[in-house]
């Protein structure tokens, strides 16, 4: 059996390992949205400030002590689209699966 890789959650073992298809770790992430017509210069100088902001010690804390850690990772803006759309095709998937 395959277990969630994460110190908080040693010995929970992952959905995929219990029979579901898909990955359930769902954990929190953060985002922000912006005007489909923004300047992509402009979407850029956001994506690395909120970068550069992630990388201090103070994020880095708050993020281990509120289980923000869970999904690692840092999504540009194109990534984070694409996530965001997954993320919709697995609510999904369980809502379906519920029978909702």
């Amino acid at each position: 059996m395959d277990y969630v890789d994460h110190w908080a959650l040693q010995g929970v073992p992952t959905s995929q390992s219990l029979g579901w298809s898909h990955d359930l770790a769902m954990g929190r992430w953060r985002g922000f949205g912006i005007g489909r017509n923004t300047d992509p210069a402009q979407i850029q100088i956001l994506v690395d400030a909120f970068y550069r902001a992630m990388q201090g010690e103070t994020y880095l804390r708050m993020e281990a002590e509120n289980l923000l850690d869970i999904r690692p990772g840092f999504l540009g803006h194109e990534d984070f689209v694409e996530f965001i759309r997954g993320e919709i095709e697995l609510y999904q998937y369980i809502v379906d699966q519920l029978g909702w």
